[in-house]
């Protein structure tokens, strides 16, 4: 007897079995939504570069930077070195201050 999708689509893949088994597409459309939620989260830190430099050439408030990256300064609190590993970023996208000659 063919269920609803089928009757709708023929062609389309069958769906996970009753036992638990999802099919192969299924766990490559889960592997590619992890991988876009780790992308973006990648994305999303490395842009406090340079939003940084923005900050630092008065087009983003200091502000509007902090309430941005809050929850990355909050996360990388309780993680060892990850402070340390974010300001060695940050200080590649800070341009030198001509004062300090």
């Amino acid at each position: 007897m063919m269920n609803l999708t089928e009757t709708l689509n023929p062609h389309a893949p069958p769906a996970p079995s009753a036992h638990g088994k999802p099919n192969p597409g299924t766990r490559r459309r889960l592997l590619q939504v992890a991988l876009l939620i780790v992308g973006t989260a990648i994305l999303y830190v490395l842009s406090m570069g340079p939003a940084l430099r923005l900050n630092q050439q008065g087009v983003l408030k200091l502000e509007t930077y902090e309430a941005m990256y809050f929850p990355v300064l909050i996360f990388s609190d309780g993680i060892p070195g990850a402070q340390r590993l974010i300001e060695r970023y940050l200080n590649l996208w800070v341009s030198p201050d001509p004062s300090d000659g």
